[in-house]
């Protein structure tokens, strides 16, 4: 006789430990001292599923630079407080900073300090014990003809070194870009000299600033910087390097890749292509009224040609004006896909859309991209998108002052909400929300960490699952769907065995406490029986069946 259990109650006792919860008042506190300011989170994610958050923390007196590293189920591993990464000298104003995870799974981060007196950029790396591998305090990057370095960028090469590049600065204010490569066992440079520049000579002009980096393989990285001419606010051009591990130039001069200006205030990033060139959007003028903006699109490849002067605009409307929320590149299918903030053009309505481009160039989602929100006067602005699988999971935030809300959706390729309830609220709590990061998705989950002044200042952390529920993935328990198609062989039982009357495509089997121990693609059969290793010790489990058919199972 067929026994299948679906108990729910008795299941509550395995996720006690679980730091996530399934309760969007209630996220994980990263850090939030009653009295003083924790500020500007950043969040870089482990292959395990869970992610380093960092911030700058004031409960000392002063800034103090910490880190807690999460698991996949919330919980904090670094202590109730986190790690001191530095409590060098801070200045009393934050400026931006990168946290990056390199090939073996340890903690990069790189910002700047007053230890010596002035501004200077330094960096540490943190294993995942929490313990720091370089020097105390971590190591300073300074450039001798600079008076100060200010917002650097991490970058991490196939062999594991770490590239970092900022903006130095001159006592007459003059800018230029700075950029060195670190031993990942010392943090020394790797030729034992200072850093490389991207500078005019000394007194002239133009200046350089805002670097990014985009490294693939052979150990081969593209650094993209910024060319200002003129008086403030001045031109703001885009160029790029492509380089290999000790400096090595592989282009003869650098390259303008777009002849689209951008804002004094807009900060680019570059990402992979998959392969060996890199993508860049920004904002920048609308292609037929420059006083609206619009988001842009750019490929290079790893001979510098590009899709087209300009790039290709992602809006084209004369109605709306877009802005880059975020973007990724989907390798499988060779698409990039934009999360766009659109407003009408008095900026009094904002809302979500998306659009898809495609290794051509070519624009998939119509010329204005998709809807995926309408535009409302509450303020609908994307802040991360998130590849999982071929759809796509959108975080972004709703509200006024002191009531934020930070919410997220599955959509598909067409900008269409997949999950029954549209969209999933992290966090309801009626306060302001600041500095909004977002993981990748990795055991079909996404970490979101945000600043939050529910009580004066701190630092939270919620996930949000694929399914569109709350913490760990054994808590869509609560949703079980009793599909009679799908049959556990006995239950309990010592073999684990599923009949089904269609194809079981997928399954995926995860620990009382949410951990996948088993998972199997492509499959096309209608009876299996799953292999049992050492991982599956006697105890209840959950089986996930095609991502929609949820079941009970004990193992005898």
């Amino acid at each position: 006789m067929k026994k299948i259990y679906f108990l729910f109650m008795s299941l509550l006792p395995f996720f006690v430990n679980a730091q996530f919860a399934n309760d969007s008042t209630n996220n994980v506190v990263i850090q939030d001292a009653i009295g003083s300011e924790q500020a500007t989170p950043l969040i870089s994610s482990r292959a395990d599923g869970g992610a380093y958050i960092s911030w700058f923390d004031q409960s000392s007196g002063m800034y103090v630079l910490r880190m807690q590293r999460l698991d996949a189920l919330g919980n904090k591993l670094w202590g109730p407080n986190g790690v001191v990464v530095s409590n060098a000298n801070q200045n009393t104003a934050l400026f931006r900073y990168d946290l990056k995870t390199d090939n073996e799974g340890n903690a990069i981060v790189a910002f700047q300090d007053q230890r010596t007196g002035n501004m200077q950029v330094v960096a540490q790396k943190m294993d995942s014990t929490g313990a720091p591998v370089w020097a105390t305090n971590g190591v300073v990057l300074s450039d001798a003809d600079a008076a100060e370095g200010l917002a650097p960028v991490i970058g991490v090469l196939s062999n594991n070194n770490v590239v970092v590049a900022w903006n130095a600065y001159s006592s007459t204010n003059q800018k230029w870009v700075c950029y060195i490569e670190l031993n990942p066992a010392t943090g020394v440079s790797i030729n034992g000299a200072g850093p490389e520049r991207v500078k005019p000579a000394i007194g002239t002009t133009p200046n350089y600033s805002r670097p990014s980096i985009a490294s693939y393989t052979n150990n081969e990285y593209y650094l993209m910087y910024v060319q200002e001419t003129g008086n403030f606010p001045g031109v703001s051009k885009m160029f790029v390097k492509r380089l290999a591990t000790n400096y090595v130039n592989l282009w003869p001069a650098s390259i303008q890749f777009t002849t689209k200006t951008i804002s004094t205030f807009f900060f680019p990033k570059i990402i992979s292509d998959g392969a060996t060139g890199f993508l860049c959007a920004f904002n920048a003028g609308n292609p037929a009224n420059a006083a609206l903006t619009s988001v842009y699109l750019q490929h290079v490849d790893s001979t510098g040609a590009s899709w087209s002067a300009t790039g290709t605009a992602l809006t084209s409307s004369l109605s709306i004006n877009s802005y880059l929320g975020d973007y990724f590149y989907n390798s499988t299918t060779n698409q990039t896909w934009v999360g766009l903030q659109v407003t009408n053009t008095g900026q009094s309505a904002s809302g979500n859309s998306i659009q898809r481009v495609n290794n051509a160039g070519l624009n998939l989602c119509g010329t204005d991209g998709i809807v995926v929100d309408a535009q409302t006067s509450n303020m609908t602005i994307p802040v991360g998108i998130a590849q999982d699988d071929n759809k796509a999971i959108l975080v972004y935030y709703t509200g006024g002052v002191n009531q934020v809300s930070i919410k997220a959706t599955l959509i598909d390729s067409m900008g269409i909400k997949q999950w029954a309830f549209n969209e999933k609220a992290l966090n309801v709590t009626a306060s302001n929300k600041d500095d909004i990061g977002i993981s990748r998705v990795s055991n079909h989950q996404l970490i979101v960490t945000w600043s939050d002044t529910r009580n004066d200042n701190g630092i939270y952390a919620q996930n949000i699952n694929d399914d569109g529920t709350l913490g760990p993935m054994a808590v869509g328990l609560n949703s079980i769907i009793n599909n009679t198609s799908i049959q556990l062989i006995q239950n309990p039982s010592s073999i684990l065995q599923l009949r089904s009357t269609n194809s079981i495509e997928e399954i995926e089997i995860y620990s009382a406490i949410g951990q996948l121990v088993y998972s199997k693609n492509g499959m096309d059969n209608n009876e299996l029986s799953i292999p049992l290793t050492s991982k599956f010790s006697t105890g209840n489990y959950i089986i996930r069946v095609n991502r929609k058919t949820t079941l009970k199972w004990m193992k005898q």
